[in-house]
C-alpha cells in the first residue's frame, strides 16, 4: 500500500493537529484527483493549500505540458460545445474579433458582421464554469474594430490595430489601448514615441503580434498608406517597448517573408518567433478576390535588448507540406496553428530549421 511521502508528514504534526481523510491519501492519488479538476482556476487555487498539494498540481500541471504537444501532433484533441447551462449573457455572431486568455478566463474584444458593422465591446468567458459576462469598462474605450492584436501583458491587456469596415476604403487605425484586468479600465495611450526613418507604424489590420519581454512585436498586415487613401498588404517588422512606450522598426536583412496579411504568429521563447501562412490579394480588385495563400515557415531571430535590430529572418525547411497546410485558410481566421502545436511539429522534425 502506498503511503504519505516523508517529506509532508510534518506539516500537521506541527500544527497540532492529526491528518485527515485526505491528508492520508497517498500522493499519487492526490495527484489523480487533482488531474481531474478544471486546469484553470481551480487548480490554481489548490496550489495555495500547502505545499503538498501545490507540488501535486504543478506535477499536474508538468504531465499535461508533456502529454499535449503529442496529442496535438498524433490527432488526438477534440472539439466539444459546452452548453452546461442557460446563459442570461451570450455573445454575439461575430468574425474578425481578438481573443486572449488571461489569469483562467478568456477575453474577446471587438469583431465583424456580414452586415458589415462592427463592435467595440468586452466580452469574458470564465473558463471553469464557461459562462459569457459582458464587462461594463470605465475609461476611453477604443473604436468599434476588427482584424486587430490583443495580447496579455503583465496586468494588462494591448490592443493595437484594426479596421471598421470591409468596404474600399477601408478605416484602419493606429489606436493603443491598455485593458487593465484588475480595475476593469481602458486607458489610450496614443502612438508614443517613436524613432528610426518611419517614426511610427502606419494604421494597419490583419498584422499578427507577439510579445517578447517588454517588447511587443508586430509583423505584416494590411496598412493604410500615409500619404493617400490607399491600402497595401506589408511584410514590415515594428517593435514597441510596452516599458516606455518607444517604437521601433528593426532591421532585419534582406532575406524576409513575402508581404501578407491574416498569418499565424506564434512565440517560441523571448529570442525567437514563428510566422506561418497567410494570405496576399491586390486590395484595388478586392471583390474579385484573388487571394493568395501561404503555407511557408519563417522564423525570426529577436535580440529584446536591441529594440532597433539587427534581427535575421530564416526561411524554415518544410518537410511534410500536407501536415503544415492541413487546413484551408478562410480569408478572416488567422489563428491555424497553437504554440504547443508548433513546437511539437518542428520535434518531430516537420519543420526544420536549415541546415
Amino acid at each position: 500500500m502506498m503511503e504519505l511521502a516523508d517529506e509532508y508528514k510534518g506539516e500537521d504534526e506541527e500544527a497540532g493537529a492529526s491528518p485527515g481523510p485526505v491528508e492520508r491519501l497517498p500522493t499519487e492519488i492526490l495527484e489523480y484527483i487533482l488531474s481531474l479538476l478544471p486546469p484553470y482556476i481551480d487548480l490554481q487555487v489548490c496550489k495555495k493549500v500547502c505545499h503538498r498539494w501545490r507540488d501535486c498540481a504543478l506535477g499536474v500541471e508538468s504531465t499535461r505540458k508533456k502529454e499535449f504537444p503529442d496529442a496535438l501532433t498524433e490527432g488526438r484533441v477534440q472539439w466539444t460545445h459546452s452548453d452546461s447551462c442557460v446563459q442570461l449573457q451570450a455573445i454575439s455572431k461575430r468574425y474578425g474579433h481578438a481573443a486572449c486568455v488571461s489569469g483562467g478566463y478568456l477575453y474577446v474584444f471587438g469583431g465583424l458582421t456580414v452586415a458589415n458593422t462592427s463592435f467595440n465591446d468586452l466580452w469574458c468567458l470564465n473558463l471553469n464554469s464557461r459562462q459569457w459576462t459582458r464587462l461594463i469598462v470605465t475609461g476611453s474605450y477604443p473604436s468599434p474594430k476588427g482584424l486587430t492584436t490583443f495580447l496579455p501583458f503583465k496586468d494588462t491587456i494591448v490592443l493595437f490595430g484594426g479596421f471598421t469596415d470591409v468596404r474600399i476604403p477601408m478605416r484602419m487605425f493606429t489606436e493603443l489601448h491598455f485593458y487593465h484586468v484588475k480595475n476593469n479600465h481602458w486607458i489610450t495611450s496614443g502612438l508614443g514615441s517613436g524613432t528610426g526613418a518611419q517614426r511610427f507604424p502606419p494604421a494597419m489590420a490583419g498584422h499578427s503580434a507577439t510579445i517578447h519581454g517588454n517588447l511587443m512585436i508586430v509583423f505584416g498586415g494590411c496598412h493604410l498608406h500615409p500619404a493617400h487613401p490607399l491600402q497595401f498588404i506589408s511584410n514590415d517588422v515594428y517593435s514597441l517597448d510596452l516599458g516606455c512606450l518607444t517604437w521601433y522598426r528593426p532591421s532585419v536583412g534582406q532575406a524576409k517573408p513575402s508581404p501578407r496579411y491574416l498569418q499565424t504568429q506564434v512565440k517560441l521563447d523571448d529570442h525567437h518567433l514563428l510566422v506561418i501562412g497567410g494570405l496576399y490579394y491586390k486590395v484595388e480588385i478586392w471583390y474579385d478576390v484573388p487571394f493568395r495563400t501561404y503555407s511557408d515557415v519563417w522564423m525570426l531571430y529577436v535580440d529584446p535588448e536591441s529594440p532597433d535590430g539587427p534581427w535575421v529572418w530564416k526561411e524554415m525547411t518544410v518537410i511534410d507540406k500536407q501536415i503544415v497546410n492541413q487546413k484551408a485558410i478562410n480569408p478572416f481566421t488567422s489563428e491555424l496553428y497553437s504554440g504547443p502545436q508548433l513546437k511539437a511539429m518542428m520535434e518531430n522534425e516537420y519543420i526544420q530549421e536549415p541546415q
